[in-house]
């Protein structure tokens, strides 16, 4: 078969390590290699090579929102986006001292807590919160797909009609569940066809599907 190809840069993530130290929370901090094995697990599922991540600018923060709690997780997103990006506000403050910039870095920030939380992205936008996982957790667990749903917001991606993801949403073809057999290359072994596509919520069984993958494409290379 003939075969086209594309030069496309590689997508630029950094996380940010965080510390839950609500008064009901566990005082912990991913570790940077926690960190970084969960953001190399989410490009399994992405057309790019993870060959542009690390650390943010502002490697640790440190926060008392409730994880548990909607509000709490918004907030949380929140203070990670005005972290990650001036407002107009900073901007014009900033000569006086009162106010630091950073200059756009045209990164993705993931903010990665210890204890599991449902995560939130703004779509579209470059800053999103999840939870680490690790070898241990194994195959069946969504924390493998967490990371990559989270980006896929930031991508401007919307949820897949299916397992009552919520709106808005776009419908996918064959309902959402892929029409191939995924692979899993950290795994080394085939995801059945049941799997739904990653911007679902159905359970462990998720991966990205042909649809999404081609998508993916065009919005890593104009990201």
């Amino acid at each position: 078969m003939t075969q086209q190809w594309r030069v496309i840069d590689d997508l630029k993530v950094r996380y940010v390590r965080i510390r839950d130290d609500n008064p009901n929370g566990t005082s912990t901090r991913p570790t940077s290699d926690e960190a970084l094995f969960t953001i190399t697990r989410a490009f399994d599922l992405l057309p790019s090579a993870p060959n542009d991540i690390g650390a943010a600018w502002a490697p640790t923060l440190s926060t008392d929102r409730d994880l548990d709690d909607d509000d709490g997780l918004s907030d949380l997103l929140s203070d990670l986006n005005d972290k990650h990006n001036c407002n107009l506000w900073e901007w014009a403050w900033e000569w006086t001292g009162a106010t630091e910039c950073h200059e756009a870095d045209e990164a993705i920030w993931v903010g990665l807590t210890k204890p599991f939380n449902r995560g939130l992205g703004y779509r579209p936008e470059n800053t999103c919160i999840s939870a680490v996982c690790a070898v241990s957790d194994g195959r069946a667990t969504s924390l493998r797909t967490k990371t990559a749903h989270e980006m896929g917001h930031n991508l401007g991606f919307k949820h897949v009609d299916r397992c009552d993801a919520g709106e808005p949403f776009y419908d996918h073809p064959n309902g959402g569940v892929s029409q191939d057999v995924p692979f899993d290359p950290f795994w080394n072994e085939a995801i059945d066809d049941t799997a739904s596509d990653y911007m679902t919520y159905c359970g462990s069984k998720r991966w990205v599907s042909a649809d999404s993958w081609q998508r993916l494409e065009d919005e890593i290379e104009d990201a």
